[in-house]
């Protein structure tokens, strides 16, 4: 079933955060996970400007997002999506800062959203392991 908001925010597998123009600049669906915690796929997009009443030149605008659900996931998921990215770019940091190797683990994490919010993956494994650890120990130790 479509639904169609304003009221949520969006982040990719990988954790970066979607804009209405993501949305729109793209003719591709976009998979992710939502700010109430369920994986979706969004479908399409609308922005909205209002231009001022008094000809001052100033706009508002927002987004709406159509959607459609694909999952509903663990409580915390749009949480640990959200600090994905920045919980490894750190992790790669520190290991370099501490000359500790660092590619080969690199490689193998850069895609971990992409295995944590897996369309296909319907019991949650590696979401509710990543949660149960903590993002930060989940991909500090990941092998």
């Amino acid at each position: 079933m479509t639904e169609i908001t304003s009221e949520l925010s969006f982040v990719d597998q990988q954790g970066f955060s979607i804009s209405i123009f993501d949305v729109l600049d793209t003719e591709d669906d976009i998979v992710a996970i939502s700010s109430d915690d369920r994986l979706v796929k969004i479908t399409g997009g609308l922005r909205i400007r209002v231009g001022s009443g008094y000809g001052c030149g100033g706009t508002t605008s927002s987004g709406e997002f159509e959607f459609e659900e694909l999952r509903k996931l663990p409580k915390g998921s749009y949480e640990l999506a959200s600090l994905l990215i920045t919980t490894i770019s750190s992790e790669k940091e520190r290991r370099l800062a501490e000359k500790i190797p660092w590619k080969r683990w690199y490689k193998k994490v850069h895609g971990a959203g992409y295995w944590l919010f897996d369309a296909d993956d319907p019991d949650d494994y590696y979401i509710n392991e990543a949660l149960s650890l903590g993002v930060v120990r989940y991909i500090k130790n990941y092998k």
